[in-house]
């Protein structure tokens, strides 16, 4: 326990008074978690909560882990509060995995009972291991030095104590001081890649290529951390030197703009775009979308963004703003789809020429009538008014289509829809038009793929 300790007294992790809210959900890092700062509850005068969540996707071992939590608390005297969320209605609604949808659900209820509590500190059950499988998981999905800096010992409210250790050493000390905690059998089912990491590949890494992996990745983390902090910095004199911003609205001057490096160019409009729409990041692409439009020589031109929101360069300045359907604004970008795929900010278009249709499908790809397209088509946004007919149905409103589908307001107008000589082929990854499927006539076919935006 006394490394965990010093650990707090070295990172700064708790000061005097605190109100620190606990993520615990009853596994032996929470509950080690739990019973380091119970300990430390006189000597920093800490007003102490709970909070577990229920995340509905285990049946009665889930109502067992949170029984199990608040029989805890209550004999170590600390107020739980236990919130139970369906997330696999959740994940089927935002159409992200169970994975994703959980950690959207769980920082959702903490930041909610953070500001009941009026907290201070927030405090999770991150070790070194998890800190390891973290910077693996974004090397492996592609990212940037940023995303090496993953779960810092203390990042805004989040603290977390335990990461100067493994969970084999967790376990050594929940054995030696009593700690009783439950065992989630989820944690050994290869079906998200964090666990196929840690079952699978990350022991074959320290078996036969290092065995203090965890530690060097870990280290490369800390590195990464430092680094960001200094372009942090950097970003915010860009930010004061050459960008206006308002609650709706943000302007760079690229006179100035220009001068800085393309890192720091990159981290300014990823800086602006967050603050503005509380959105996650742009991608790369995206980025590089902007920034090869700031280096136009042109006297006005616009490029849409996700959320409807949009980049639009005039002259001297570049503009950082909503856009809205109503005014008649949007993009039309022509497709000679033979030529190769068409990048988007909201993703990639792709089209091919197919032997046959795949038996084995999903809504972001469909096949049609090649012969039924023109060379050239139109890759646009939804306008009010757009008409088409679905497979098997009759003629419907775009807008009734995407609402009959449950396509969240959010993502509607980041759909692209297909059109040749104006009419609708494809709205992607919702439905296609029954005027271009691929019938026993067909003499060729074409694949239709659209690959979204992470």
């Amino acid at each position: 326990m006394e490394r965990i300790y010093k650990y707090i007294e070295k990172y700064g992790l708790l000061n005097m008074n605190d109100t620190v809210l606990a993520a615990v959900s009853g596994g032996a890092d929470s509950m080690l978690l739990l019973r380091a700062l119970v300990d430390l509850r006189s000597q920093y005068k800490l007003n102490l909560a709970v909070i577990h969540i229920n995340h509905s996707l285990r049946g009665e071992d889930a109502v067992a882990d949170a029984d199990f939590v608040a029989q805890m608390c209550a004999a170590w005297q600390v107020p739980c509060r236990v919130v139970t969320k369906d997330v696999a209605e959740y994940a089927k609604e935002q159409h992200l995995s169970e994975e994703a949808a959980g950690h959207e659900v769980r920082y959702q209820a903490f930041q909610e009972e953070m500001a009941c509590l009026n907290a201070d500190k927030l405090a999770l059950g991150h070790h070194l291991n998890d800190r390891a499988e973290s910077v693996m998981m974004h090397i492996l999905k592609g990212c940037s030095p940023a995303g090496l800096a993953v779960l810092a010992a203390k990042q805004g409210k989040i603290i977390r104590p335990l990461l100067g250790l493994s969970k084999e050493e967790i376990l050594q000390i929940c054995t030696a001081e009593n700690i009783p905690y439950c065992t989630d059998s989820t944690n050994f089912e290869t079906i998200c890649l964090r666990n196929k990491l840690r079952m699978e590949l990350l022991p074959i890494l320290r078996n036969e290529y290092n065995p203090h992996l965890d530690r060097a990745l870990c280290q490369l983390a800390e590195m990464a951390a430092e680094d960001e902090n200094y372009f942090n910095e950097q970003t915010k004199a860009c930010l004061i030197a050459c960008a206006v911003k308002n609650e709706q609205s943000a302007e760079i001057d690229l006179a100035i703009w220009r001068c800085y490096h393309a890192t720091i160019k990159r981290r300014t409009l990823q800086s602006l775009w967050q603050s503005l729409s509380g959105r996650q990041k742009l991608s790369f692409a995206q980025i590089e979308q902007i920034l090869k439009l700031a280096r136009e020589d042109c006297g006005e031109k616009k490029l849409s963004l996700p959320y409807d929101w949009q980049i639009v360069k005039r002259y001297d300045k570049l503009f950082l703003q909503k856009e809205q359907m109503s005014n008649g604004e949007d993009y039309v970008q022509l497709w000679r789809w033979q030529d190769g795929e068409l990048v988007l900010l909201a993703g990639v278009l792709k089209c091919s020429l197919a032997d046959e249709m795949e038996t084995e499908t999903n809504a972001y790809q469909e096949f049609v009538d090649a012969d039924k397209l023109d060379v050239t088509l139109e890759v646009r946004k939804r306008r009010a008014g757009d008409r088409m007919r679905p497979l098997g149905t009759g003629e419907k409103k775009v807008k009734d289509i995407l609402i009959d589908k449950k396509i969240p307001r959010d993502l509607r107008d980041n759909l692209p829809l297909v059109v040749c000589n104006g009419k609708i082929v494809w709205l992607a990854g919702v439905a296609l038009s029954d005027e271009f499927k691929v019938t026993a006539e067909t003499k060729r076919i074409a694949c239709l793929t659209f690959e979204r935006t992470k």
